[in-house]
Protein backbone atom coordinates (compact mmCIF):
# COMPACT_ATOMS: atom_id res chain seq x y z
CA UNK A 1 0.00 0.00 0.00
CA UNK A 2 1.24 3.77 -0.37
CA UNK A 3 0.00 6.41 1.29
CA UNK A 4 -2.80 8.17 0.57
CA UNK A 5 -2.82 11.07 -1.64
CA UNK A 6 0.38 9.48 -3.17
CA UNK A 7 0.68 8.97 -7.13
CA UNK A 8 4.26 8.27 -7.25
CA UNK A 9 7.17 6.33 -5.94
CA UNK A 10 10.75 7.69 -6.26
CA UNK A 11 13.34 4.21 -5.93
CA UNK A 12 15.64 4.57 -3.08
CA UNK A 13 18.61 4.92 -5.45
CA UNK A 14 17.34 8.26 -6.57
CA UNK A 15 17.14 9.97 -3.14
CA UNK A 16 19.78 11.77 -1.14
CA UNK A 17 19.30 12.62 2.51
CA UNK A 18 19.62 15.86 4.11
CA UNK A 19 19.80 16.79 7.20
CA UNK A 20 16.27 17.28 7.78
CA UNK A 21 14.85 15.40 4.80
CA UNK A 22 15.21 14.07 1.40
CA UNK A 23 16.37 15.23 -1.82
CA UNK A 24 14.77 13.49 -5.29
CA UNK A 25 18.02 13.49 -7.71
CA UNK A 26 15.40 12.27 -10.56
CA UNK A 27 12.13 13.28 -11.66
CA UNK A 28 9.18 11.22 -10.95
CA UNK A 29 5.81 10.81 -13.33
CA UNK A 30 2.67 10.06 -12.03
CA UNK A 31 1.83 6.23 -11.40
CA UNK A 32 5.34 5.70 -11.97
CA UNK A 33 6.40 2.18 -9.89
CA UNK A 34 3.07 2.13 -8.68
CA UNK A 35 0.94 -1.32 -9.81
CA UNK A 36 -2.80 -0.22 -9.52
CA UNK A 37 -5.92 -2.28 -8.77
CA UNK A 38 -6.52 -4.57 -11.78
CA UNK A 39 -3.47 -3.87 -13.88
CA UNK A 40 -2.53 -7.51 -13.74
CA UNK A 41 -5.71 -8.87 -13.77
CA UNK A 42 -9.03 -7.80 -14.16
CA UNK A 43 -12.44 -9.37 -12.89
CA UNK A 44 -14.04 -11.21 -15.40
CA UNK A 45 -11.21 -11.22 -17.61
CA UNK A 46 -9.65 -14.34 -19.18
CA UNK A 47 -6.73 -15.58 -17.30
CA UNK A 48 -6.18 -18.89 -19.30
CA UNK A 49 -7.10 -20.37 -22.70
CA UNK A 50 -8.78 -24.34 -22.31
CA UNK A 51 -6.02 -26.37 -24.72
CA UNK A 52 -2.57 -24.66 -23.26
CA UNK A 53 -0.15 -26.88 -21.78
CA UNK A 54 0.68 -25.15 -18.83
CA UNK A 55 3.94 -22.97 -18.38
CA UNK A 56 5.67 -21.60 -14.84
CA UNK A 57 4.36 -18.54 -15.69
CA UNK A 58 0.89 -19.93 -16.22
CA UNK A 59 1.52 -21.18 -12.42
CA UNK A 60 2.35 -18.55 -11.06
CA UNK A 61 -0.22 -16.57 -12.43
CA UNK A 62 -3.14 -19.34 -10.82
CA UNK A 63 -0.62 -18.82 -7.54
CA UNK A 64 -1.56 -15.47 -7.88
CA UNK A 65 -5.33 -15.99 -7.99
CA UNK A 66 -5.39 -18.65 -4.97
CA UNK A 67 -5.71 -21.52 -7.08
CA UNK A 68 -4.29 -24.86 -6.08
CA UNK A 69 -5.97 -27.14 -7.88
CA UNK A 70 -7.36 -26.84 -11.37
CA UNK A 71 -9.35 -29.24 -13.97
CA UNK A 72 -6.90 -30.33 -16.60
CA UNK A 73 -6.58 -33.90 -19.25
CA UNK A 74 -5.05 -36.72 -17.69
CA UNK A 75 -1.66 -37.85 -19.37
CA UNK A 76 -2.32 -40.24 -22.57
CA UNK A 77 -0.94 -43.68 -21.76
CA UNK A 78 0.98 -45.08 -24.63
CA UNK A 79 2.33 -48.60 -25.20
CA UNK A 80 5.32 -49.11 -27.25
CA UNK A 81 5.86 -52.26 -28.46
CA UNK A 82 9.33 -53.44 -30.87
CA UNK A 83 8.65 -55.54 -33.70
CA UNK A 84 11.49 -57.71 -35.60
CA UNK A 85 13.00 -61.29 -35.14
CA UNK A 86 16.60 -59.32 -35.57
CA UNK A 87 15.51 -57.10 -31.90
CA UNK A 88 17.92 -57.44 -29.00
CA UNK A 89 17.77 -55.92 -25.49
CA UNK A 90 20.27 -53.01 -25.24
CA UNK A 91 22.21 -54.94 -22.96
CA UNK A 92 23.40 -57.55 -24.86
CA UNK A 93 25.96 -57.72 -28.08
CA UNK A 94 24.15 -58.15 -30.76
CA UNK A 95 24.93 -61.50 -32.96
CA UNK A 96 25.75 -61.38 -36.87
CA UNK A 97 21.77 -60.21 -38.17
CA UNK A 98 20.82 -58.80 -35.20
CA UNK A 99 20.56 -54.87 -33.68
CA UNK A 100 20.20 -53.50 -30.37
CA UNK A 101 16.22 -51.90 -29.67
CA UNK A 102 16.92 -48.60 -30.59
CA UNK A 103 13.69 -46.74 -31.41
CA UNK A 104 12.21 -48.33 -27.53
CA UNK A 105 14.36 -45.46 -25.93
CA UNK A 106 13.97 -42.91 -28.68
CA UNK A 107 10.89 -43.34 -28.50
CA UNK A 108 9.78 -43.32 -25.17
CA UNK A 109 11.64 -40.26 -24.66
CA UNK A 110 9.88 -38.40 -26.62
CA UNK A 111 6.63 -39.34 -25.37
CA UNK A 112 8.22 -38.21 -21.87
CA UNK A 113 8.87 -34.79 -23.27
CA UNK A 114 5.49 -34.67 -24.08
CA UNK A 115 4.39 -35.42 -20.23
CA UNK A 116 2.86 -38.83 -21.58
CA UNK A 117 3.30 -42.32 -20.11
CA UNK A 118 5.34 -44.22 -21.66
CA UNK A 119 4.60 -48.13 -21.52
CA UNK A 120 7.14 -51.17 -22.66
CA UNK A 121 4.57 -53.81 -23.34
CA UNK A 122 7.64 -56.16 -25.24
CA UNK A 123 9.73 -57.28 -28.13
CA UNK A 124 7.57 -59.15 -30.42
CA UNK A 125 8.59 -61.88 -33.17
CA UNK A 126 8.13 -61.40 -37.01
CA UNK A 127 4.66 -63.59 -37.05
CA UNK A 128 1.00 -62.98 -36.67
CA UNK A 129 0.83 -65.55 -33.24
CA UNK A 130 3.35 -63.19 -31.10
CA UNK A 131 2.20 -59.77 -32.49
CA UNK A 132 -1.71 -60.64 -31.68
CA UNK A 133 -0.47 -61.86 -28.83
CA UNK A 134 1.14 -58.86 -27.19
CA UNK A 135 -1.33 -56.42 -28.74
CA UNK A 136 -4.02 -58.07 -26.68
CA UNK A 137 -2.06 -57.19 -23.88
CA UNK A 138 -1.97 -53.67 -23.98
CA UNK A 139 -5.81 -53.49 -24.05
CA UNK A 140 -6.92 -50.57 -21.94
CA UNK A 141 -4.01 -47.71 -23.29
CA UNK A 142 -4.59 -44.62 -25.11
CA UNK A 143 -2.55 -45.29 -27.95
CA UNK A 144 0.23 -47.96 -29.20
CA UNK A 145 2.81 -47.70 -31.00
CA UNK A 146 4.77 -50.72 -33.23
CA UNK A 147 8.45 -50.13 -34.20
CA UNK A 148 9.10 -52.30 -36.92
CA UNK A 149 7.17 -54.62 -39.10
CA UNK A 150 5.18 -51.52 -41.22
CA UNK A 151 6.74 -52.58 -44.40
CA UNK A 152 4.39 -54.39 -47.30
CA UNK A 153 5.35 -57.24 -48.21
CA UNK A 154 4.62 -61.10 -47.48
CA UNK A 155 5.07 -61.01 -43.82
CA UNK A 156 2.92 -58.17 -43.35
CA UNK A 157 2.23 -59.28 -39.90
CA UNK A 158 1.12 -56.29 -38.02
CA UNK A 159 -2.04 -55.08 -40.58
CA UNK A 160 -3.11 -58.74 -40.25
CA UNK A 161 -2.68 -58.51 -36.31
CA UNK A 162 -4.76 -55.73 -35.96
CA UNK A 163 -7.63 -56.79 -38.14
CA UNK A 164 -7.48 -59.94 -36.46
CA UNK A 165 -8.21 -58.53 -33.29
CA UNK A 166 -11.24 -56.74 -34.54
CA UNK A 167 -9.40 -53.11 -35.55
CA UNK A 168 -9.44 -51.42 -38.49
CA UNK A 169 -6.59 -50.15 -40.76
CA UNK A 170 -7.10 -46.47 -41.92
CA UNK A 171 -3.61 -46.30 -44.05
CA UNK A 172 -1.20 -48.34 -45.12
CA UNK A 173 1.68 -45.97 -46.34
CA UNK A 174 2.50 -42.31 -46.25
CA UNK A 175 3.89 -40.20 -49.11
CA UNK A 176 6.87 -39.16 -47.58
CA UNK A 177 10.46 -40.32 -47.14
CA UNK A 178 11.67 -40.92 -44.47
CA UNK A 179 8.46 -42.70 -43.45
CA UNK A 180 6.63 -44.22 -45.93
CA UNK A 181 5.43 -47.75 -44.82
CA UNK A 182 3.82 -46.14 -41.85
CA UNK A 183 0.84 -47.91 -40.47
CA UNK A 184 -2.24 -45.93 -38.79
CA UNK A 185 -5.71 -47.76 -37.27
CA UNK A 186 -7.56 -47.91 -34.46
CA UNK A 187 -8.09 -50.85 -32.16
CA UNK A 188 -10.69 -51.20 -29.33
CA UNK A 189 -11.31 -47.48 -30.40
CA UNK A 190 -8.13 -46.28 -29.66
CA UNK A 191 -5.24 -44.99 -32.23
CA UNK A 192 -2.62 -47.15 -33.44
CA UNK A 193 0.53 -47.02 -35.60
CA UNK A 194 2.85 -49.10 -37.22
CA UNK A 195 5.96 -47.29 -37.49
CA UNK A 196 8.88 -47.81 -39.69
CA UNK A 197 12.05 -49.88 -38.54
CA UNK A 198 14.61 -47.77 -39.50
CA UNK A 199 15.55 -45.47 -36.69
CA UNK A 200 15.07 -41.93 -38.57
CA UNK A 201 12.27 -43.23 -40.23
CA UNK A 202 10.71 -43.85 -37.02
CA UNK A 203 11.56 -41.04 -35.09
CA UNK A 204 10.32 -38.63 -37.94
CA UNK A 205 7.07 -40.50 -37.78
CA UNK A 206 6.75 -39.65 -34.37
CA UNK A 207 7.41 -36.38 -34.45
CA UNK A 208 5.24 -35.71 -37.54
CA UNK A 209 2.15 -37.69 -37.41
CA UNK A 210 2.08 -39.64 -33.72
CA UNK A 211 3.12 -36.51 -31.40
CA UNK A 212 0.66 -33.94 -32.70
CA UNK A 213 -2.48 -37.03 -32.09
CA UNK A 214 -1.17 -37.25 -28.85
CA UNK A 215 -0.96 -33.40 -27.85
CA UNK A 216 -4.80 -33.23 -29.25
CA UNK A 217 -5.43 -36.50 -27.23
CA UNK A 218 -3.59 -34.64 -24.03
CA UNK A 219 -6.25 -31.40 -24.53
CA UNK A 220 -3.24 -29.28 -25.74
CA UNK A 221 -4.78 -27.23 -28.83
CA UNK A 222 -2.20 -24.06 -28.69
CA UNK A 223 1.06 -26.00 -29.43
CA UNK A 224 3.77 -23.86 -31.75
CA UNK A 225 6.30 -25.53 -33.02
CA UNK A 226 9.64 -23.88 -32.75
CA UNK A 227 11.14 -22.53 -36.40
CA UNK A 228 13.70 -20.05 -37.66
CA UNK A 229 15.02 -19.48 -40.99
CA UNK A 230 18.16 -19.49 -42.43
CA UNK A 231 20.26 -20.05 -45.87
CA UNK A 232 21.03 -23.47 -46.91
CA UNK A 233 24.59 -23.82 -47.97
CA UNK A 234 24.44 -26.59 -51.13
CA UNK A 235 21.49 -27.82 -53.05
CA UNK A 236 19.18 -30.58 -51.75
CA UNK A 237 17.90 -32.62 -54.56
CA UNK A 238 14.42 -34.25 -53.69
CA UNK A 239 11.72 -36.42 -55.94
CA UNK A 240 9.01 -34.84 -57.56
CA UNK A 241 5.96 -35.87 -55.72
CA UNK A 242 7.52 -36.54 -52.31
CA UNK A 243 6.86 -34.88 -49.32
CA UNK A 244 11.11 -34.96 -47.68
CA UNK A 245 12.48 -34.51 -44.10
CA UNK A 246 16.20 -33.33 -44.64
CA UNK A 247 18.12 -33.31 -41.20
CA UNK A 248 20.27 -30.46 -40.70
CA UNK A 249 23.00 -28.62 -38.72
CA UNK A 250 22.91 -24.85 -37.79
CA UNK A 251 25.48 -21.92 -37.87
CA UNK A 252 24.93 -18.68 -36.72
CA UNK A 253 27.23 -15.84 -38.44
CA UNK A 254 26.86 -12.47 -38.59
CA UNK A 255 22.98 -12.50 -37.58
CA UNK A 256 22.10 -14.92 -39.82
CA UNK A 257 21.66 -18.72 -39.87
CA UNK A 258 23.16 -21.12 -42.07
CA UNK A 259 21.57 -24.70 -42.87
CA UNK A 260 23.77 -27.42 -43.46
CA UNK A 261 22.34 -30.44 -45.05
CA UNK A 262 23.14 -34.11 -43.52
CA UNK A 263 22.68 -36.43 -45.65
CA UNK A 264 22.14 -39.81 -44.12
CA UNK A 265 20.41 -43.44 -44.76
CA UNK A 266 17.41 -43.73 -42.53
CA UNK A 267 19.36 -46.47 -40.85
CA UNK A 268 21.50 -44.63 -39.51
CA UNK A 269 21.28 -42.96 -35.95
CA UNK A 270 24.33 -40.49 -35.80
CA UNK A 271 22.25 -38.01 -38.15
CA UNK A 272 19.75 -37.53 -35.29
CA UNK A 273 22.27 -37.24 -32.70
CA UNK A 274 24.32 -34.40 -35.03
CA UNK A 275 21.29 -32.60 -36.22
CA UNK A 276 19.45 -29.58 -34.67
CA UNK A 277 16.96 -29.87 -36.49
CA UNK A 278 14.68 -30.44 -39.94
CA UNK A 279 13.40 -29.07 -42.89
CA UNK A 280 10.80 -29.94 -45.15
CA UNK A 281 10.81 -30.11 -49.06
CA UNK A 282 7.36 -30.08 -50.10
CA UNK A 283 6.04 -32.72 -52.53
CA UNK A 284 5.35 -30.29 -55.55
CA UNK A 285 8.87 -28.95 -54.89
CA UNK A 286 12.25 -30.86 -56.46
CA UNK A 287 14.50 -29.90 -53.68
CA UNK A 288 16.13 -26.54 -52.32
CA UNK A 289 19.11 -24.42 -54.26
CA UNK A 290 22.59 -22.96 -52.29
CA UNK A 291 21.44 -19.35 -50.74
CA UNK A 292 17.79 -20.24 -51.09
CA UNK A 293 15.94 -19.32 -47.70
CA UNK A 294 14.39 -22.01 -46.03
CA UNK A 295 12.38 -22.45 -42.72
CA UNK A 296 13.76 -25.17 -40.42
CA UNK A 297 12.40 -26.73 -37.87
CA UNK A 298 14.30 -27.30 -34.37
CA UNK A 299 14.65 -30.45 -32.53
CA UNK A 300 14.59 -28.60 -29.16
Amino acid sequence: MIPEGADGVIMEEYVRRTADGIEVTKAVHKGENICFVGEDIKKGGKVLNKGKRLSPFDLGMLSSLGHSKIPVYKKAEVGIISSGDEIVEIHHTPPPGKVRDINRYTITNLLKKEGSIAKFIGITKDNIEDITEILASAHGLDMLLISGGSSKGERDFVTASIERLGGKILFHGINIKPGKPTIFGTLWNKPIFGLPGHPASCVMVVIRYVLPLLRRLQGEETHGEKKIKGILTTNIPSSFGIEEYIRITTKYINGKYYIYPIFAKSSVISSLTNASGYIVIPEGKEGYEKDEEVEVYLFE
